[in-house]
């Protein structure tokens, strides 16, 4: 049973949609595991399903189950390493030993995760699988297999045995066979040493560097203790698919939420706060406070952070501003919340309020594809067609510099012709442009500029504000020291002697 999805799996989203918002650099600081990276590419459109992830979340940050979950990981991680081992391993009965510490090692696994149920009632992922995993843990082929288990491990403590080493003769006896020297040992050593000696026992029967000489001495060990071949006989009959699928599953979908949850506890340390996103069916109210491009922190600084907010009346969003002045990290961060947000995670903001989108489309700058025969702009246009034939209402379209390769009069054209048709399908729409005259287009757009101090340098903060032109133009005289004081100090330097 699945802690991450109810009963159907969403479709995946397009490769085109994560090398746009920047997401493929958020997951890669997390395990590269195929299984999970399927799970990051499948958001879900369902609140309840939602919901049940945030709760889970919640549940872990706040109990014992993070230590539950976190023990059960570390010993499937040992069993993993073990059973690698097992191909390295060329001696039957030392496969055989490792196979029985593994069983050994899984049993009480299990018996520790049985944990879990104090907190089922958290979350309806975690009812469905506390519920198989009770129905297992009673079950009496997991019975036959912990009494197995522990008798093989029992067997093994009690097998001790000494080696005799004569000439070119080897010879093993159990150590009952011998004479005990223990209270001798212990009477001469009494008025020296404050200790009681006691006799090793090896209670591990298999290591990486085995040898013939080793393989002898389990073979004859196991002639002089006949009880120890027998369990090994049946540990090697109850080895085949031991463990069920369902924890198989889990195993995997339970780093989904610890691999984050220690990714949040990192970016905490920069000082980037995460909650847990309210969902709406309305956009007016829709926002947060102090939102972070998670994809900037890859170096480990704090990026700037940023609000949004919706009101009743806009829905389509016009970012213009400088170069370089934060407008696209902007559009992608309003992306990478909403995405986050339909995986179930915590998101990098305070005080969030979303609308669950049916997809987010996104259309950013590609290269120009010279296989396919068309120009850049011809492009462009096929990808928007293709996009206009899916998006609804219930989607979210954002865009970067649409029509950069054209004229100027031709950009603002095609630009007018894509904001009449998101105006009129009522699409929440994220829009960059230089094309500062669109933010004034139709009564549902709301402007947003990228500020500069008044020093002229960029702030990468992105606030609502009527587009005028100037913090741009200031930053580009700034830059190629056209601006009133270079040229003021250009005069004074060259003027005629």
């Amino acid at each position: 049973m699945s802690i991450l999805y109810g009963n159907t799996i969403p479709s995946p989203c397009s490769a085109t949609l994560w090398s746009d918002l920047q997401l493929t650099d958020i997951f890669s600081e997390l395990p590269n595991n195929p299984d999970l990276q399927t799970v990051y590419h499948r958001p879900l459109s369902d609140i309840e399903n939602i919901a049940n992830r945030q709760r889970l979340f919640q549940t872990l940050q706040d109990t014992s189950l993070l230590a539950i979950w976190t023990n059960w990981q570390s010993t499937m991680q040992e069993i993993a390493r073990l059973e690698k081992q097992l191909t390295d391993t060329f001696y039957k009965y030392s496969q055989l030993a490792i196979k029985g510490h593994i069983l050994w090692l899984y049993t009480h696994a299990v018996e520790a995760l049985t944990e879990t149920q104090s907190y089922a009632d958290s979350s309806f992922f975690l009812q469905q699988f506390v519920t198989e995993l009770l129905t297992y843990k009673t079950s009496q082929n997991f019975s036959n297999i912990q009494v197995l288990a522990e008798k093989w491990h029992q067997s093994c403590r009690q097998c001790q045995f000494t080696l005799h080493l004569a000439e070119n003769t080897l010879t093993v006896n159990l150590l009952a066979d011998e004479p005990s020297l223990k209270d001798d040992l212990n009477s001469f050593l009494a008025p020296f040493l404050d200790l009681e000696y006691t006799c090793p026992a090896r209670e591990k029967w298999y290591d990486n560097d085995i040898n013939h000489i080793d393989a002898a001495i389990q073979d004859k060990l196991l002639q002089l203790y006949p009880p120890l071949l027998s369990l090994l006989q049946q540990v090697d009959k109850c080895w085949t698919n031991f463990q069920p699928e369902f924890l198989h599953q889990f195993t995997i979908e339970s780093q989904f939420y610890l691999s984050f949850l220690q990714y949040t506890q990192n970016k905490e340390a920069l000082g980037i706060s995460f909650t847990y996103p309210h969902f709406q069916t309305s956009r007016q109210g829709v926002g947060w406070k102090n939102g972070y491009n998670l994809a900037l922190c890859k170096k480990g600084a704090k990026p700037v952070p940023n609000d949004f907010m919706v009101d009743e009346k806009h829905f389509i969003f016009i970012i213009t501003g400088p170069n370089q002045g934060g407008k696209t990290c902007f559009a992608c961060l309003i992306g990478q919340i909403f995405y986050l947000a339909s995986l179930g995670l915590p998101v990098p903001a305070e005080h969030v309020h979303l609308f669950l989108p049916k997809h987010i489309f996104t259309h950013f700058a590609s290269m120009e594809d010279e296989k396919a025969g068309n120009g850049k702009l011809r492009e462009d246009l096929l990808r928007l067609a293709a996009i206009a034939k899916q998006i609804t209402a219930y989607d979210i379209f954002i865009a970067n510099e649409l029509f950069s390769s054209t004229t100027l009069q031709d950009a603002y054209k095609l630009n007018h012709r894509v904001l009449d048709f998101l105006s009129k399908q009522k699409i929440f729409s994220i829009l960059v442009t230089f094309l500062e005259k669109l933010s004034t287009y139709n009564e549902n757009i709301c402007s947003l500029v990228s500020t500069v101090d008044a020093s002229k340098n960029r702030t990468f903060r992105i606030i609502p504000r009527p587009a005028d032109g100037k913090s741009y133009v200031h930053s580009l005289a700034i830059q190629y020291h056209l601006d009133s004081d270079s040229i003021r100090q250009h005069f004074l330097t060259n003027r005629p002697q």
